[in-house]
């Protein structure tokens, strides 16, 4: 990862450093992605074994949970959040990112919460 980040830089003319630390981050939530694949085999779509419904919920549910994780690792979901919402993404993202139906809908409950404190702040494009 640190030779990307060093092209990056390179290519960008920005400092290696700053290209590095903020290239960890936004790799945090890509970690724990294929790891989901050995806690859901449904996943894994087996030819002789599809269950279509529960591998799109956890499907699903595990991609907006890795995106709540990366807003969490950011500090930035649309806008910039607070550290209160960043814990509350956090915990999300991990019950998210959990095969469990349980975890997943409370964690769909976390971001709900979080989601239109984040949405109400955007600015205003339209007119009227």
């Amino acid at each position: 990862m640190a030779l990307a980040a060093l092209v990056a830089a390179g290519l960008a003319r920005a400092p290696f450093w700053k290209t590095a630390v903020t290239s960890t981050k936004t790799r945090r939530g890509g970690v724990h992605h294929p790891l989901h694949f050995r806690t859901e085999p449904n996943l894994l779509i087996q030819l002789g074994n599809i269950h279509l419904v529960d591998t799109t919920i956890i499907a699903v549910t595990a991609v907006i949970g890795v995106i709540a994780l990366a807003g969490a690792a950011q500090g930035f979901l649309l806008l910039p959040v607070g550290s209160t919402e960043r814990a509350i993404l956090f915990v999300a993202a991990i019950l998210l990112i959990s095969p469990q139906y349980v975890h997943s809908a409370v964690g769909a409950a976390l971001l709900g919460r979080s989601l239109p404190c984040n949405i109400c702040d955007l600015p205003h494009t339209w007119d009227g």
